[in-house]
């Protein structure tokens, strides 16, 4: 997979080849909210609350999205959130994920699941 090209030009295109390329139960255990999707719904309401403002032609060259986080230097601002069961996806998939964080700065969060 590593060197498949993804084609996607958003999350939804993602989703959409994640559903033709994963057994559907594993599909659904990823895709889906909790208990009622009532978290699946709220986070949805918050997200399309956010309006991003694309700002062309300005000088990025000297950007620094590094960030202190627990006392530590990270890359930039976002973590790896903590999916259970990535050797049901992957073999190896936790680990893949974990060399991935490192090399890219950024912290994972392990879940209590993880092999």
């Amino acid at each position: 997979m590593a060197n498949d090209k993804l084609n996607a030009y958003n999350i939804f295109d993602l989703r959409e080849q994640a559903l033709r390329r994963v057994p559907k139960g594993l599909f659904e255990f990823t895709d889906r909210g909790t208990e009622d999707e009532v978290s699946l719904k709220n986070n949805r309401s918050i997200f399309d609350g956010i309006r991003f403002k694309p700002r062309t032609l300005v000088d990025v060259s000297n950007i620094d999205t590094s960030h202190s986080f627990f006392g530590k230097q990270i890359r930039l601002p976002v973590g790896l959130a903590p999916v259970g069961s990535l050797e049901s996806f992957e073999a190896g998939g936790g680990a893949t994920v974990a060399k991935a964080a490192g090399e890219y700065g950024v912290p994972m969060f392990v879940s209590s699941v993880t092999q």
